[in-house]
């Protein structure tokens, strides 16, 4: 009578519901060993898995047994417990074998996207880089840890490819191992942002500046917007690039500020840009330095193109579509009745502060203005040439 038995083991991959598992790829189920002990006579030697990930080990004695599965390459952590099991007698002498479920986890590792507040951002494009330089996998982060099943185990990088709206592109690469430990590894990478605020010379919040970013080494634009009141968090940025910040138009009453160059630090703190801009008031005075209504004016710029024309009132006159360090002329085209008709007035408009351009106008000589001329009594004599 056989007074021998078997065992019949098969092996299962155990999965988190919500984890990625696109780099999980079950491959050849043979490269797995697994050892066979005895608990009286020691080892008794290695199998390997079919490619169904399974095995059957034949003409057991009666006695107690283990499986210990071998450390070996892969996506899945090794099961490091001793698998028991027993070939054992039962009613009439029948030799009963075994059947075993070995079930392993994969390798995970959670990814998280933080803000420098440390609160989770989705939306960040990141990529896995292997030992190799070869990019392995792909994902967008979420608003809850990113958690991927089944990357085998070895040395990477975690890079960004695309940063949230709102933040700037990391240059960092984490680096990270998958080990052969069931211990989920939790790999956070944080963004910065780059604030950008329009204020007036004083200082003041200023909304409705319309505005461009250049990237300087390659000249493409890479965001634009309109300023609030809150500021801008610019997008498309990457740490160590140097863009070019142009206002295409400025709010009206303000000139068009000079382009402003920044440089995107590497260092994990949030950034802010100032921009200002100034107003130029234009004066028409008499000689006494009284407002002068009535006159009319033009500003045209260094190629004689004019920019703008209007009629000067009591008050101030804020000029419009002027531009930081560019050079302009005033010039009166007629003269209130009564004066004389100025010289042109050339100007360059400076950055920031605030500026006004005065131009007076002389009485012209031998006029008199009558506002009672019925009253009038008498010669008068002037003394033109």
């Amino acid at each position: 009578v056989d007074k021998t038995g078997g065992v019949f083991l098969d092996k299962s991959i155990t999965r988190v519901k919500d984890a990625d598992h696109s780099e999980y790829k079950p491959g050849s189920w043979k490269n797995i060993v697994f050892e066979l002990y005895s608990e009286e006579l020691q080892k008794i030697g290695e199998y390997k898995l079919s490619e169904n990930g399974d095995l059957r080990v034949d003409n057991l004695a009666v006695g107690k047994y283990y499986f210990l599965e071998k450390i070996s390459r892969g996506n899945y952590i090794t099961n490091g417990e001793k698998i028991h099991f027993e070939i054992k007698t039962g009613k009439n002498n029948k030799i009963h074998g075994a059947t075993l479920d070995v079930a392993n986890e994969l390798t995970r590792i959670s990814f998280v996207k933080e803000n420098m507040d440390g609160k989770v951002i989705p939306g960040a494009k990141l990529s896995i880089i292997n030992s190799k330089g070869e990019k392995v996998h792909t994902f967008v982060s979420k608003d809850s840890p990113y958690v991927i099943e089944g990357l085998e185990k070895g040395e990477y990088e975690l890079i960004e490819e695309e940063a949230p709206e709102g933040y700037v592109c990391s240059k960092e690469r984490v680096k990270f191992t998958v080990t052969d430990t069931l211990r989920t590894e939790k790999i956070i990478m944080k963004n910065k942002k780059v604030n950008i605020k329009k204020v007036d010379a004083e200082g003041n919040p200023l909304a409705g500046a319309e505005f461009d970013i250049i990237d300087k080494t390659t000249g493409k634009k890479v965001d634009s917007f309109t300023s609030t009141e809150d500021g801008y968090d610019v997008s498309n940025l990457k740490e160590e690039n140097t863009y070019i910040l142009r206002e295409t138009k400025a709010p009206e009453g303000y000139a068009i500020m000079a382009d402003f160059e920044f440089t995107v630090s590497h260092e994990k703190e949030n950034q802010e840009i100032v921009a200002k801009n100034k107003k130029v008031e234009i004066k028409k005075v008499d000689s006494e330095g009284k407002n002068l209504p009535g006159a009319k004016m033009q500003i045209l710029d260094q190629n004689g193109k004019m920019i703008e024309e209007f009629i000067t009132t009591e008050k101030t006159y804020i000029a419009k579509n002027l531009k930081e360090l560019e050079e302009y002329t005033l010039r009166e085209v007629d003269a209130p009745a009564g004066y004389e008709k100025a010289e042109d007035v050339f100007f360059t408009v400076t950055k920031e502060k605030d500026q006004v351009v005065t131009m007076v106008d002389k009485k012209l000589k031998g006029y008199i203005e009558m506002n009672d001329a019925p009253k009038w009594k008498g010669t008068v004599k002037t003394a033109d040439k």
